[in-house]
């Protein structure tokens, strides 16, 4: 099994170095503002750089207007703009229609209906992230202030007998290097995101932990 592993929140040259160094196939770029993950379009612009041949960066934005998409695009080399608010079917085809980059949209998920909506994407994105959804607002408050990226797992046994029928998806929401195996046979999946498992603090990634969660996944191929 090749597993690929995408690293979301990266703001520093060190953990740049490892995720790329280890093997990572994306590497996430956080420009919502009001994540603690929060990248500038001037650091960003010199982390992609660092980027090796293989490596997609991504952009992740929540509701994103043209201008923030054309404020970071403008200058940052990405490959892919991960969606990770209410973005709709119609405002995807719109970006789309501006902007050449693959789209990624998350899910957030908690029970099984919450994958119903996933039939609105397909044929329009061309990954789907399905991530955990915060349980209630103080969840967000006191966590990361975003949707996703709380490192709490959602139940993996509604996705047992999930049809995907030919769309690319990727699991995300508490994976750790401890629940790994148990997360990709529950689920099947071979592209994962994490972030805060890989932090020592959220917004400040480890690259030992990156460089051990790495290790994991590769002890799994």
């Amino acid at each position: 099994m090749t597993l690929a592993v995408k690293i979301c929140g990266i703001k520093s040259p060190n953990a740049m170095d490892m995720a790329i160094e280890m093997g990572a196939r994306y590497l996430g770029f956080v420009f919502e503002p009001r994540s603690r993950r929060h990248i500038t379009v001037n650091l960003a612009w010199e982390l992609a750089k660092r980027t090796s041949s293989g490596v997609r960066n991504v952009g992740l934005f929540v509701d994103p207007s043209d201008e923030d998409l054309s404020t970071v695009l403008n200058k940052v080399p990405l490959d892919f703009l991960q969606l990770h608010g209410d973005e709709t079917p119609h405002r995807i085809k719109e970006i789309k229609a501006q902007y050449p980059h693959k789209i990624i949209k998350a899910v957030s998920v908690s029970e099984k209906s919450d994958l119903d909506i996933i039939d609105n994407y397909r044929g329009i994105v061309d990954i789907i992230l399905l991530d955990t959804k915060p349980m209630n607002a103080e969840q967000i408050r006191n966590l990361y202030k975003l949707p996703g990226g709380n490192g709490i797992p959602f139940d993996w046994s509604i996705l047992s007998d999930y049809d995907w029928r030919g769309q690319d998806w990727m699991l995300s929401g508490g994976i750790s290097k401890d629940n790994l195996k148990t997360a990709l046979e529950m689920t099947g999946a071979t592209a994962i995101d994490l972030s805060s498992s890989l932090e020592d603090r959220p917004g400040q990634k480890n690259p030992e932990k990156i460089k051990e969660f790495m290790q994991a996944v590769q002890k799994l191929s």
